[in-house]
C-alpha cells in the first residue's frame, strides 16, 4: 500500500467516524478480524508456495535430463515414456498453484464479505438512527 492510500482510507474512516460516531465501536472488532485473516492468510500463502516450488523442481529437473538425452532418447524409442513422464509432473506441478488461486479468491471474498456487512451497518445506522447523515457518509462509500 502507498502512503497515499493509506491516508485515504485513514480521512475515509475519520469522515465516517464523524458522520456516524456508534460505528467507532465496531472499528476495533474489524480490525481484529483483518488481523486473524490476515495471519491465516499469510501462513496458507506461505505454506502452498513453498509447495510450489517443491512440485516444479521435479519438472525443471525432468526437462533439463530430457534435453541433455534427447538423442539417446529418440534412439531407443522412449519418447512416449518422457513424453508420459512430463505431461504427469506437469500436472502434479499445477496444482500448488490452483490452491493458491483458491485462498486468493477465499481472500477476496472474506474482505469483500467484510465490507459490505460494514456498508449495510453503516447505511441501516445513516438511514435509522441519524437520517440527517446519509450525505455525509456518500463520499466514504463512492469508491
Amino acid at each position: 500500500m502507498t502512503a497515499n492510500s493509506v491516508f485515504e482510507q485513514v480521512a475515509r474512516f475519520a469522515i465516517i467516524i464523524a458522520a456516524t460516531p456508534p460505528i467507532a465501536v465496531l472499528l476495533p472488532f474489524l480490525a481484529g478480524i483483518g488481523y486473524l485473516i490476515q495471519r491465516v492468510y499469510l501462513r496458507t500463502s506461505r505454506q502452498i508456495r513453498l509447495m510450489d516450488l517443491e512440485a516444479k523442481a521435479p519438472l525443471c529437473t525432468n526437462f533439463l535430463e530430457t534435453l541433455a538425452g534427447i538423442a539417446t532418447i529418440r534412439a531407443f524409442g522412449w519418447t512416449d515414456a518422457f513424453r508420459a513422464r512430463n505431461r504427469q509432473l506437469l500436472d502434479d506441478s499445477q496444482v500448488p498453484f490452483y490452491l493458491l488461486q483458491a485462498i486468493q479468491n477465499w481472500l477476496r471474498l472474506v474482505l469483500e464479505l467484510m465490507v459490505a456487512g460494514l456498508v449495510v451497518i453503516l447505511v441501516s445506522l445513516a438511514r435509522y438512527v441519524f437520517p440527517s447523515l446519509s450525505l455525509s457518509l456518500s463520499l466514504p462509500l463512492s469508491r
